[in-house]
C-alpha cells in the first residue's frame, strides 16, 4: 500500500510540474514589482555560490549580506542549482518551485496520515496542488510559496518530535530544531506563526526542569542549540536591517490598508471570510455540505469516527493554524500571500473532513470521483481558465503579451557604455516597466548595468540630478510609487541641456519610454595598448568641476584611488576619489585602459576667485603605497558652471555626511545615505572611502572630519569592531560630542554589548538635556535592558 501512495504522490508532483511547465512556456510578460526583486536577489545567489570559497571569511560575509531584510536567503539559495539548470530566467526561477512543491506534497500527505489515515495523505496532497492561492504561488517566483513548503515540513517534524520527546532522540531533535531555523531563514516572520506550539514547549520545558525529567530536557536543549547555531550567523550580521524591515513593513500596512486594522471587524474577517476561495469555493462547499448531508441522514458519529484518535493530538496539531491565523489577524499589512503557510493545513483539515465518512456512506465511489472531477476543474480554470470557474479566486492564467523593451533598455546602455557598470535611475514605477525588473536584466547581461528606483524627497531632486548618468522615464502615467518629484525629474530631463534621449520605444500599452543619458558622461573609459601605455595623468579646470585624464593597467587601476590636494593660499582642499568611480568591471582583469572622469568640486564663493594648484597620488589597492601622479605648480582658476552638469563626487559626500554626524544632523544623514547608496548599489564608495581616509589619517591622525567620515564608512559597511575602535578615539579627541556617544551605542548594540551600550547612554545624559536626544537615549536603554534579560 505504501508503495501504490508513493506512486499516487509522484503521479501528483508530475503533473503539477507538466502542468507548471506548459503555463511558464506560454508565459511572456516581465516580473513584476516584488517577482523582480525576489528574481534579482536568486541571481546574486546564484552568481555567488557558483564562485564559493569555503575558506574565505569575506566570501562568507558577503554571501551573508546579500538577504539582509526580513527576507531570509534560504529560498534563493534552494532555488539557485535549478535556476541556474533551467537557464537562470524570470521562467527558471518559477520552474524552481518543483522543489518546494514536492516538498509540500509530500509533508502535507504524512501530516494528514498521522493525524488521520492514508486516503486522508493523498487527498491533502491534492488538495495543495490545486489550491487556487497556493497553485498561483507556484507559477510565480516570490517567498511566500517556499516559506509554505518549509513550514509544513518543520510542523510534521516537530509534531512528531514533540510526541516523542520523552524518549531520548537526540539527532532527531538536532534535525528538528534545524528545521525551525530553517524556517527562520526563509523568513523571520515565519516563526511567530508557532507562538502557540512554542508557548505549549516552554511550558512542558519548565514542568520537565521542575521534574527534573533528564531525557526530556537533553532533548529541549538540542532543538534549541540546533535552531540558535543554524540561525546565528545570519541574524548576528543582519538583525539590525531586519528589524527596521519589519518596521517598514509594519507602516506600510498602516498607510496604505486604512479599514483593515485588528480594531475592525473587517480586520478580523479578513482571511476567514478569504479561506474558502484559496481552497477553491466549490470544492470547500461541496465537502462542507457533504458533510452534513452524512450527519444528518447516515447518522454518522464524528466521535466514532475519532474514537481511537488522542484528542490531545488534535489540540496541539490545531494550535499552529489557530495561532498562526490570530498572528495574521494582527498584521497591519492584509494579503493572501501572508496567509499562505497555514494554508496547507486547512488542505489537510479539509481532507480529512472529506475521509470521515467513507465507511457509513455507499456511494463513497462517486462520491470520490465527484470531489477529484471538481479538484481537476478547479485547477484548470484556475491555471489556464479552461472550463466554468468553480473557485471565486482571480485566474491565474499565462500572460503571452509581448513588446516590453527590458532587455532592449539594458542593451542600450551596455552598447553605449561597453568598458564600465553602469547605474540607471528609474522614474517610472508600472508593474511591467520598473527599476526591479530592469536591474534583473542587467544581472542578467553580465551584471553591467544597475537600476535603482529614485526615492529621495522633493527638496533633493537636485542631487539625484548628480548622481545619475543615465535616467528612464515615459510618457503618461509612470506608475504605482511615482509623484511629483518623479514628475519635476522627468520635467527637468526633457528640457536640460545636460541630459540628452538616446532612444525611445512605443510600449504594449501605447505610452512611449524614453532613455536618457548625460552628454558627456561621469567617466569614460577606453581600451588602450599596453605596449604604447604612457603612464600620463593630468588635472584640468572644466565648468563647474575638474576633470581628470590618466592612464595604467588594469592590475594598477583596479579597486585604486586618488588623492587630489588643491592648494590655495596656502590652504589645502581635498578633492579625493574613486578610480573609475568604482565603475571597473571585474572580468577586464588584464590589458591598459585610458580613463577620465570629471566631477563637480565644491568650494565656498569667497575662493572662486582664487588661484589653485594641485598635487596628485595613486593610492593602490591595499592602501598600503602611494604613488606621485602629478605635482603641478601652473595655477589655474575654477570655471562656474549652470545647471547640473557634472556628477557629485561620492568621496566628498562621505566627507560631507562625516560632517553631518558630528553635528548631529542625523535626519539629514539618514536622506544623504539612502541617495548615494541607491546610485552606488555595491556601496563601492565605502570601501573607497576607508582606504583614502585611512591614508589622509596617516599624516593626519586626529583630524576629527576624516575620523568621523571613517567611522560613518565603518558602519555603513557593518565593520561595527572597527567603527567601535574608530569611535573610541574620536570620543577621546571629542569628548564633550554626544553624537560620538551615541553613534558608538548602537554599534556596542550591533556587537551585542549592551552594557557598553549603557556607559555611552550615561555619557550623553550628563551631557545634554536635548529631550529629542533623551527619548533616543531612552528607548535604547530600554534595548539594552532587553538584552540584558533586565526586564523588570
Amino acid at each position: 500500500m505504501l508503495r501504490k501512495d508513493f506512486y499516487l504522490l509522484f503521479c501528483i508532483c508530475f503533473i503539477s510540474f507538466t502542468l507548471d511547465l506548459f503555463w511558464v512556456y506560454n508565459h511572456n510578460i516581465p516580473p513584476a514589482w516584488d517577482q523582480a526583486y525576489h528574481l534579482s536577489t536568486l541571481h546574486q545567489f546564484s552568481s555567488t555560490l557558483a564562485n564559493i570559497q569555503f575558506f574565505s571569511l569575506d566570501w562568507w560575509n558577503n554571501f551573508l549580506r546579500i538577504s539582509n531584510t526580513y527576507r531570509g536567503p534560504l529560498t534563493y539559495i534552494l532555488s539557485s542549482p535549478l535556476f541556474v539548470i533551467f537557464g537562470s530566467t524570470f521562467k527558471a526561477a518559477i520552474l524552481s518551485n518543483i522543489l518546494f512543491n514536492v516538498v509540500l506534497i509530500f509533508s502535507s500527505y504524512y501530516s494528514a496520515r498521522i493525524l488521520y489515515s492514508r486516503d486522508a495523505g493523498i487527498w491533502a496532497a491534492l488538495f495543495c496542488s490545486v489550491s487556487p492561492a497556493l497553485v498561483t504561488q507556484r507559477t510565480d517566483y516570490l517567498i511566500d510559496f517556499s516559506q509554505a513548503s518549509i513550514t509544513t515540513l518543520t510542523w510534521l517534524f516537530f509534531t512528531i518530535w514533540f510526541f516523542r520527546k520523552k524518549t531520548l532522540n537526540v539527532s532527531f531533535s538536532l534535525i528538528t530544531g534545524t528545521l525551525l531555523g530553517l524556517m527562520t531563514l526563509v523568513r523571520p516572520t515565519g516563526l511567530v506563526f508557532f507562538i502557540l506550539p512554542i508557548l505549549i514547549c516552554f511550558f512542558k520545558l519548565f514542568y520537565s526542569i521542575y521534574h527534573f525529567q533528564k531525557k526530556i530536557i537533553i532533548n529541549y536543549i538540542a532543538v534549541i542549540l540546533s535552531f540558535i547555531l543554524s540561525i546565528y550567523p545570519w541574524f548576528k550580521m543582519n538583525w539590525l536591517t531586519i528589524i527596521s524591515s519589519l518596521n517598514q513593513a509594519v507602516n506600510w500596512g498602516l498607510d496604505y490598508q486604512d479599514g483593515l486594522e485588528v480594531n475592525t471587524l473587517s480586520g478580523w474577517l479578513f482571511y476567514p471570510l478569504l479561506l474558502p476561495k484559496l481552497l477553491g469555493n466549490s470544492l470547500f462547499f461541496t465537502i462542507i455540505v457533504g458533510t452534513f448531508i452524512s450527519l444528518i441522514f447516515l447518522r454518522t458519529s464524528i466521535q466514532e469516527q475519532f474514537k481511537l484518535v488522542n484528542y490531545r493530538f488534535y489540540i496541539w496539531y490545531i494550535s499552529f493554524p489557530l495561532g498562526a491565523l490570530f498572528v495574521c489577524i494582527l498584521m497591519t499589512t492584509k494579503d493572501y500571500r501572508f496567509f499562505l503557510p497555514i494554508l496547507p493545513q486547512f488542505c489537510i483539515l479539509l481532507a480529512i473532513i472529506f475521509n470521515l465518512f467513507q465507511a457509513k456512506y455507499n456511494g463513497y465511489f462517486f462520491w470520490k470521483k465527484f470531489i477529484l472531477f471538481i479538484s481537476i476543474a478547479t485547477l484548470l480554470w484556475n491555471q489556464f481558465s479552461i472550463g466554468i470557474n468553480l473557485t471565486d479566486f482571480p485566474v491565474n492564467k499565462p500572460n503571452s503579451e509581448q513588446g516590453w523593451p527590458i532587455e532592449s533598455i539594458i542593451h542600450q546602455i551596455v552598447n553605449s557604455s561597453p568598458n564600465k557598470k553602469s547605474v540607471l535611475a528609474v522614474l517610472s514605477d508600472t508593474k511591467y516597466l520598473n527599476a526591479f525588473n530592469l536591474d534583473v536584466e542587467g544581472k542578467r547581461q553580465n551584471s553591467l548595468v544597475s537600476a535603482r528606483q529614485i526615492l529621495t524627497k522633493i527638496d533633493n531632486i537636485e542631487d539625484d540630478l548628480r548622481n545619475y548618468d543615465w535616467f528612464l522615464t515615459k510618457s503618461g502615467d509612470l506608475g504605482v510609487m511615482s509623484d511629483e518629484r518623479h514628475e519635476l525629474l522627468s520635467e527637468f530631463l526633457k528640457k536640460s541641456s545636460t541630459f540628452t534621449i538616446t532612444h525611445s520605444w512605443r510600449l504594449p500599452d501605447d505610452s512611449i519610454a524614453y532613455l536618457f543619458r548625460r552628454r558627456e558622461e561621469t567617466v569614460f573609459i577606453k581600451p588602450v595598448s599596453c605596449s604604447n601605455l604612457t603612464n600620463s595623468f593630468s588635472l584640468s579646470p572644466i565648468a563647474g568641476g575638474l576633470e581628470l585624464s590618466f592612464s595604467a593597467s588594469y592590475d594598477d587601476l583596479s579597486n585604486s584611488n586618488i588623492l587630489i590636494d588643491i592648494i590655495s593660499h596656502n590652504k589645502v582642499f581635498t578633492f579625493d576619489q574613486a578610480v573609475a568611480n568604482g565603475q571597473l568591471i571585474d572580468s577586464m582583469n588584464d590589458g591598459c585602459f585610458a580613463i577620465n572622469q570629471r566631477f563637480r568640486f565644491q568650494s565656498s564663493d569667497d575662493l572662486d576667485s582664487n588661484l589653485f594648484t594641485s598635487k596628485a597620488y595613486l593610492l593602490l589597492k591595499d592602501g598600503s603605497r602611494k604613488i606621485l601622479l602629478s605635482e603641478s605648480d601652473t595655477p589655474f582658476y575654477l570655471i562656474p558652471a549652470n545647471e547640473y552638469w557634472l556628477s557629485t563626487n561620492r568621496i566628498s559626500s562621505l566627507l560631507d555626511m562625516g560632517s553631518m554626524l558630528r553635528n548631529g544632523n542625523l535626519d539629514k544623514l539618514s536622506a544623504r545615505v539612502t541617495q548615494i547608496n541607491q546610485s552606488d548599489p555595491k556601496q563601492q564608495y565605502l570601501k573607497d572611502s576607508e582606504s583614502i581616509l585611512r591614508a589622509r589619517l596617516v599624516d593626519s591622525p586626529n583630524n576629527l572630519d576624516y575620523l568621523y567620515s571613517l567611522a560613518l564608512s565603518q558602519v555603513l559597511q557593518y565593520k561595527a569592531k572597527d567603527a567601535s575602535y574608530t569611535l573610541a578615539l574620536i570620543k577621546t579627541l571629542d569628548p564633550t560630542n554626544i553624537y560620538s556617544y551615541l553613534a558608538s551605542s548602537i554599534v556596542q548594540l550591533y556587537r551585542f554589548k549592551p552594557r557598553l551600550a549603557l556607559d555611552n547612554l550615561s555619557n550623553i545624559k550628563q551631557l545634554t538635556e536635548d529631550k529629542s536626544i533623551l527619548e533616543i537615549v531612552y528607548t535604547l536603554e530600554k534595548i539594552s535592558s532587553i538584552m540584558l534579560f533586565d526586564i523588570i
